[in-house]
């Protein structure tokens, strides 16, 4: 099955940069990647969308909750990092049980550039290990704690934000 030219070139760019990728619906133009950052292994799907040429790149990690209060806290923070951001925007899967990032970009050509889909997977996996280790404090919290729980402390955790470096350049198989 032929490609469209934008999904070739996010192939393309994948393979220049030696990033490990498997096409995972060629139908529907997504590829799957695994990055080892930070605080955890992000997952990474990318997918175009025709004809508006634009690009789509997702990551996850895996989150369970215990209780909807948990739930709760979790909502708050993202809803606070959501309006820090200038680009993209976090969410949870409740059905799948995953944290997730997602940014887009639409491309004025049918080729896209090499910087941009390095910056949006840079971006996507550092924004994502970021928020990792707030949530992992709310999912390890007990009930009690989480009463207490200050999200505004959370987020002014230096000690948690990952530097820029520390995403790993090289993807790993899933």
């Amino acid at each position: 099955m032929a490609h469209s030219p934008l999904f070739q070139s996010l192939l393309d760019i994948f393979k220049a940069r030696d990033w490990q990728a498997e096409i995972v619906d060629p139908k529907k133009e997504v590829i799957h990647s695994l990055f080892e950052a930070h605080h955890s292994k992000i997952h990474v799907y990318a997918q175009v969308f025709l004809p508006i040429n634009t690009l789509s790149i997702i990551t996850e990690a895996p989150l369970e909750l215990e209780t909807a209060k948990h739930l709760s806290v979790l909502f708050e923070l993202i809803n606070r990092m959501n309006k820090l951001l200038v680009l993209g925007n976090f969410e949870y899967d409740l059905d799948r049980k995953q944290l997730v990032f997602k940014i887009s970009h639409i491309s004025e050509s049918s080729k896209l550039s090499e910087k941009i889909v390095a910056s949006m997977l840079h971006s996507s996996i550092t924004e994502l290990d970021r928020l990792i280790p707030c949530a992992s404090t709310i999912q390890k919290s007990n009930l009690a704690d989480l009463l207490s729980l200050s999200i505004n402390d959370l987020l002014e955790r230096q000690d948690w934000v990952p530097k820029g470096d520390d995403v790993e350049k090289k993807s790993s198989k899933s």
